[in-house]
């Protein structure tokens, strides 16, 4: 009979194993927002860069077993999903939330497709942070970083083992979490990593129920193309059109140069599907547009020729 036990036990463990091989490979994505991941084990991923907050951030207190904390200010408007966020809360199991919602002891896949919404899983388990060494920290540098930091944070069957991470929100709509230091015996395959949305069926997962994280790890979440998006900037430049403002609430000027004869501009959402075709007959080299019938999520934008050629491009993010 034990025989038996222990090749089932090794079966199912393949089973698992391999289906959790693609959450090593360094980069993954898109979801169907638009949302990507890559880690600093990615030769194109940002390097390791601890911000310590210890001794200039605001401490966070009342945090308990399975609590939730909060609200607490981003200080600035910080775009998730489409929607824009202003606040956050600590869950205790190892989340930033965008609600007040206790989030369950035991971690879940991403997507959830339950009650469990809207959140940055940067080590979901059964964590503890009334653990007496469990500190946590937050500070807005500039009105457009925010930094949360998770000192000594520890699990609730291993009060003597812990991990020190930190989740950074750019205004731009980037984030960024780093893992410091993880004592050995902290148990690292019992985890949800990922982005979850305010929608139950949208999110990204980087990893469930594997031992992905370790020691000076930087893992990046962006929009897909961000680096040619430039949302970092309050303007958008590719090839000489610019999308102004960017990401669009509902108004948006694109700025190009003139020319003599009459262009399209082709709007298509992530699946290349036309939801926008304008010519630019009175416009030359502005055309200022309306796009609140459009859904949050990256688009691309197409200048073209009268003979349908592509003059201009870029990509553009409706946020509200």
């Amino acid at each position: 009979m034990k025989p038996l036990l222990l090749t089932v036990f090794i079966c199912l463990s393949f089973s698992l194993f391999s289906q959790n091989l693609k959450n090593i490979s360094g980069s993954g994505g898109p979801d169907t927002f638009g949302y990507t991941w890559i880690d600093s084990d990615d030769p194109e991923g940002l390097v390791f860069s601890w911000i310590d907050i210890t001794s200039s951030g605001t401490e966070i207190t009342g945090l308990v077993d399975d609590g939730v904390v909060g609200p607490f200010d981003i200080g600035f408007e910080f775009p998730f999903y489409g929607q824009s966020k202003s606040q956050f809360w600590i869950n205790s199991n190892g989340c930033l939330s965008f609600n007040g919602s206790l989030l369950p002891f035991a971690n879940e896949t991403i997507p959830t497709g339950t009650t469990a919404t809207d959140f940055i899983a940067w080590f979901w388990d059964d964590l503890n942070p009334s653990n007496t060494n469990t500190k946590v920290y937050f500070e807005t540098f500039e009105d457009t970083i925010l930094v949360v930091q998770f000192e000594k944070y520890a699990q609730y069957l291993q009060q003597s083992y812990f991990i020190d991470a930190e989740v950074i929100l750019y205004e731009s709509g980037k984030i960024k979490v780093q893992y410091l230091s993880i004592d050995p015996e902290f148990l690292m395959e019992s985890e949800t990593i990922g982005l979850q949305s305010y929608d139950n069926l949208m999110g990204l997962l980087v990893a469930n129920n594997f031992p992905y994280v370790h020691e000076q790890l930087a893992l990046v979440f962006d929009i897909d193309g961000n680096s040619s998006v430039g949302l970092d900037d309050n303007f958008v430049e590719n090839q000489k059109m610019i999308a102004y403002p960017n990401p669009v609430q509902t108004e948006v000027s694109f700025i190009f140069p003139t020319g003599k004869n009459d262009r399209t501009l082709v709007i298509t959402d992530l699946l290349g599907r036309i939801v926008l075709s304008v010519i630019t007959e009175n416009h030359r080299g502005q055309l200022d547009l309306n796009l609140g019938q459009l859904s949050p999520g990256i688009y691309s934008a197409t200048l073209k020729s009268q003979e349908n050629e592509k003059i201009f491009g870029l990509k553009f993010v409706v946020s509200r």
